[in-house]
């Protein structure tokens, strides 16, 4: 994670100064190893080369950071960086 969602003492928090999508791309650039344009389109997996256990790590920091819990039955829904975006807003 590139701290986008910590604090100084390394707690994980909600980002207050950008929007969900954002905070979403920033948080998964860190997977961007082919510099892609990423946009709400982007496929998660294929698009950034995510494998389901990298992808549960993320979904666990931005549980953490918005004070959230995906439904496990929603979590195989979620394919693209707009799909993880509107999750994340239907369950503010």
């Amino acid at each position: 994670m590139d701290g986008v969602f910590a604090d100084t003492a390394g707690q994980v928090k909600q980002p207050e100064t950008k929007s969900v999508l954002e905070n979403v791309v920033i948080l998964l650039g860190q997977f961007n190893r082919h510099s892609i344009k990423l946009t709400r389109d982007t496929d998660i997996a294929q698009g950034l080369e995510v494998d389901s256990v990298a992808i549960f790590d993320v979904i666990m920091d931005v549980e953490d950071s918005y004070d959230i819990t995906f439904p496990m039955e929603a979590i195989g829904d979620i394919k693209t960086i707009g799909d993880l975006t509107d999750m994340i807003e239907t369950l503010r």
